[in-house]
This record gives structure tokens, sequence and C-alpha cells, in this order.
């Protein structure tokens, strides 16, 4: 016991990490745990090692918010949470943005619990049912996404060829394809909208109460989509948030980054039902896992359930306390300067992860991201990047 509680202890803390990272994510550190495995293994029982990794895992879903929130760095999870949440930060609201991602995570975290029983049962029902209509389903979204729009032949186009770029990128030999991708489309996009504004970031407000019982709708939603990404390939967090906003009553900026939030977790923590009733390994940190046990028992599955619970509850309130430390230090940076340093800092990271066509994706999809706004269509349509290619895939099946 004495070496699961380190090994999940220092899991949350390699979240905490990857979190604040942008570029850093699980599943590079996923497959570094797993092929160091010999020699992990004669310091913590592999039950540990699976602990810790769930534990960091969970952290992240956390923590990767505030970045997202005060720096505009996106990861595949967070690029569209980061346009109402960069907006609040405009507004002086930006640790209520983090805070309201917060709630969603620890809201769908809960509430994934106690729906994991009944997840184990359906499971093997729904992904019979609905695995070989999932290019339906998707164009189905798709059409909705464009028809919702007052511009629709903007938004189609924009559509199509962010569609069309992302289907390339992906199927290209880069590198790490998504971060330069998602972060010219929702990063650094956004980031020189708010420099060409003239844009400054007021005093921050830390005193409100976000009550997560007022969101109990978005966090359904966020479970039940996250359970979708659970088990189906290719429908990750930000497709399924296209999914989930349609589904949402208020579709509000508050509302959205809950539902933002509760997917990011929800769909992680519920992963574990898909590996143990389906053997389906949705994500790196789950295919770590399946490497190192060579197949859950029931009791591997309750002791990585349990670290999710006292990860999440931990990192809830880690994530306030650094989102409030952020607050203050933002408050003397100027904000021009800020923007800047960071859009130098994710050039880095793309040229560091990507190479040099790194960085003819990040500056493609840069322009393609400052051309939603510039069209006045929702960029969310930019997510055709993400959803074509996963069309494209289950068309050739």
């Amino acid at each position: 016991m004495i070496k699961t509680a380190a090994a999940i202890f220092t899991g949350v803390l390699a979240g905490i990490i990857t979190g604040l990272t942008p570029g850093l994510h699980i599943n590079l550190v996923s497959s570094t745990v797993s092929a160091n495995i010999e020699l992990l293994s004669s310091i913590f029982s592999l039950t540990s090692i699976v602990a810790g990794i769930i534990a960091m895992s969970i952290t992240h879903t956390f923590l990767d918010a505030i970045p997202a929130t005060f720096l505009g760095a996106p990861d595949s999870d967070t690029a569209l949470s980061i346009l109402p949440a960069h907006e609040l930060l405009l507004k002086g609201r930006g640790h209520e943005a983090v805070t309201l991602t917060l709630a969603g995570s620890l809201g769908s975290l809960l509430l994934s619990i106690t729906f994991m029983p009944l997840a184990l049962r359906i499971y093997p029902f729904v992904y019979s049912a609905v695995n070989n209509n999932i290019a339906t389903i998707l164009i189905t979204v798709s059409a909705l996404l464009i028809l919702s729009e007052k511009k629709k032949i903007p938004a189609m186009l924009i559509f199509a060829i962010s569609g069309t770029f992302g289907y390339f990128v992906l199927n290209s030999d880069i590198q790490n394809p998504l971060f330069p991708l998602l972060s010219g489309l929702f990063g650094i996009s956004t980031l020189l909208i708010s420099i060409k504004s003239k844009m400054k970031i007021p005093p921050q407000r830390i005193n409100f109460n976000v009550k997560i019982w007022n969101f109990r709708w978005p966090v359904a939603i966020s479970v039940l989509c996250g359970g979708v990404c659970s088990i189906l390939p290719g429908i990750g967090a930000s497709q399924a948030a296209v999914i989930g906003s349609m589904l949402q009553k208020k579709r509000g900026r508050k509302s959205f980054l809950v539902l933002t939030g509760g997917i990011n977790t929800a769909s992680m923590l519920l992963s574990l039902a898909a590996f143990y009733s389906l053997n389906k390994k949705r994500n790196g940190s789950i295919i770590a896992i399946a490497q190192i046990l060579k197949g859950a028992s029931a009791s591997d599955f309750v002791m990585l359930v349990l670290s999710a619970v006292i990860a999440g509850s931990v990192s809830a309130i880690i994530t306030l306390k650094i989102s409030r430390l952020f607050v203050k230090i933002i408050r003397r940076v100027n904000y021009t300067a800020m923007c800047l340093s960071v859009i130098i800092a994710i050039t880095g990271a793309c040229i560091l992860l990507s190479g040099i066509y790194g960085i003819v994706v990040l500056v493609t999809s840069t322009i393609l991201g400052m051309s939603a706004p510039s069209q006045k269509v929702k960029r969310s349509n930019l997510m055709g990047s993400l959803i074509i290619p996963v069309i494209i895939y289950f068309i050739r099946l």
C-alpha cells in the first residue's frame, strides 16, 4: 500500500508537469514508463505502476485547463475550450474559466464512477450497435454543425478546407502532427487576433462560487460523450465536444467550459471500463497499462478506479491553487509581450516535436484559424480538421 501510495503521488506530480507544459503529452510519458518497466518494477509492483499512470492521466485532465486559459496553448483535448476561456480571461474572469472547467472534470469524475457498473454491462451492446455507423454519425453531426450557422457557405468551406488539410497532415510523416495543427488553428490564431485588437488583461476576479449542481446537464452530457470517446476509435474529446454542445439546452460559455472539462476527464476514466469490458485501448495511457499488466483483473480494475478518485480529489485542490498563482503573475505581465512569448515558445516546441515541416503546418493552420472569425463563423467548424479524417478512415474500412 505504501508503494502504491507513492506511485499515485508520483503520478500526480507527473500529471501536474504534463498538464502545465504545452506539447508534453501523457502518451509520451506513459510509453516511456512502459519502455522502462523492468527498471521500475524493481521499485514498484506492476499494479502500483499502472495506478501511477492513471493518477497522472486524471491529473493532466484537471491541470491542462490552466495553460489553455492563461496562455492560449491547446492540446487535442482543450482546443475548443480555449475560445470561451480566453474571452473570460480578457473580461477579468480567467480563474472563473479554470474553475468552470474544473467543475466539469470533478463532476464527471463523480458521475462516471456512479455510471461505471452500468457501463461495464452495456458497453459490449453499445459498441456492437454503433461501431459500423460511426461515419454516418459524424457526417450527421458535421451537417448539423454547418446548418446551425447563419453564413452556411463560408462555414462549409472552412469545415471542408480545414478537414482536407487535417487529413493530409494526419496522414503525413510529420511527428506529433496534432501539436502544430491544433496550436495554429486554436492557439496562435487566437493570440494573434488578440494582439491585433490591442487587448489588455484586466484585473482578475477570484471571488465567486461555482456550484456543480447548477451545471448538472452539461456534466451529464460530458459523461455520455466521454463514454462515446472511450469505446469508439477515432472519436476524441474535441469531436465529442462538438456533439455534446449540440445536445445542450443552454449553450453559453460557462456550460461549454463545464462540458469540455467533463468530457476530458470522463473519457479518460471510462476508457478503463472499455478496457476491462471490451479489451479496447483508446488512448496511450491504456495502451501502456495493457502492455504492463497483460490484461486487468477485477482487483486491478478497482485499484485503478480508486487511484483516479484520489488523483482527481487532490488535483482539484492543486488546480485552484495554481490558477490563483497564475492570476497574481499575469497581472504583472504585459499582455502583448506575453502573447508573443507564448507564440515563440509554441513555435520552438513545434520545431522540437515536429521538425521544420511542423512549422509549415503551424503557419498554414494559423491562417486557417484566423479565417473563421474573419468570415464571422464559429471556430468549431475548424474541427473539420479532425472530423473529416475520421470519416474517411471509417468509410474506407
